[in-house]
């Protein structure tokens, strides 16, 4: 019983994510091939894509160079893109 449950709310947070997503914003893509790599590495890949089409649950994305990403990505592989701000280091001595 607790593990249907916990895919019922593992499947609201695809929708979730889906929602959330609206053609232009920026989103940083999953790497699903992570083997070999130590549990300390990024999960997503350094690369800012933008949202161009979206689909049933999946969205075309082009990326800053301008070229389109050959196949459609799932919305459960995206995360939004945060750009940080540029704080000074405060130096405590």
């Amino acid at each position: 019983m607790e593990a249907s449950a916990e895919r019922i709310q593992d499947k609201m947070q695809v929708f979730d994510n889906f929602s959330q997503l609206k053609i232009g914003d920026q989103v940083l893509m999953k790497d699903h091939k992570r083997t070999g790599k130590n549990k300390l590495d990024p999960v997503y890949f350094p690369m800012v894509y933008r949202i161009i089409e979206a689909f049933k649950n999946s969205f075309k994305l082009m990326d800053e160079h301008g070229q389109i990403f050959k196949y459609r990505v799932n919305a459960a592989s995206l995360q939004r893109y945060r750009q940080r701000l540029d704080e000074p280091v405060i130096n405590i001595s």
